[in-house]
């Protein structure tokens, strides 16, 4: 079970955010991933991220160490966990987040989270967004922008 949301946010310093998160994480027994909501093209585009890292976990073809990590590497495409971070990480002076909690009480702990850094939901949702598409070179598909980055999100099998 997971649950996303698309926050406003204000990360003036990436650990402290991060450490909260862990915090949060512990205190749940859930999985929260923080990600650069300009990195989300939208709910599907996570959603099969999502897909694909359970599946590599559960197949033993993880090159991740944990499930958020590896959430990050489908997401972006990317072979690298640092790299991924670049691509969709959180940055200071960000001022919208995905936040993504796995778990069974994934809710409570978004809610949770969004109290302690003083976030708020952004009413938008997870709505396709085209600087995602700008991010991962996606240009003039007239309408196929979706399968694209999805494709992307698969192709990162074939790769590993």
């Amino acid at each position: 079970m997971h649950h996303a949301i698309l926050a406003n946010a204000k990360v003036p310093d990436v650990a402290s955010v991060l450490e909260t998160a862990d915090k949060l994480s512990a205190k749940h027994g859930i999985t929260l991933c923080l990600f650069d909501a300009d990195a989300v093209y939208n709910s599907r585009h996570l959603e099969s991220a999502i897909v694909h890292a359970e599946r590599a976990f559960a197949r033993e073809t993880n090159t991740a160490k944990t499930l958020a990590s590896e959430i990050f590497l489908y997401l972006t495409g990317e072979r690298q966990v640092s790299r991924a971070l670049e691509i969709a990480g959180l940055k200071p002076g960000l001022s919208r987040a995905v936040v993504l909690a796995i778990g069974y009480k994934g809710g409570g702990a978004i809610w949770d989270l969004l109290d302690r850094l003083a976030w708020s939901k952004n009413p938008a949702g997870l709505e396709a967004n085209p600087r995602a598409l700008e991010r991962y070179g996606v240009k003039g598909l007239n309408g196929g922008s979706e399968a694209a980055i999805l494709e992307r999100v698969a192709l990162l099998d074939v790769r590993k």
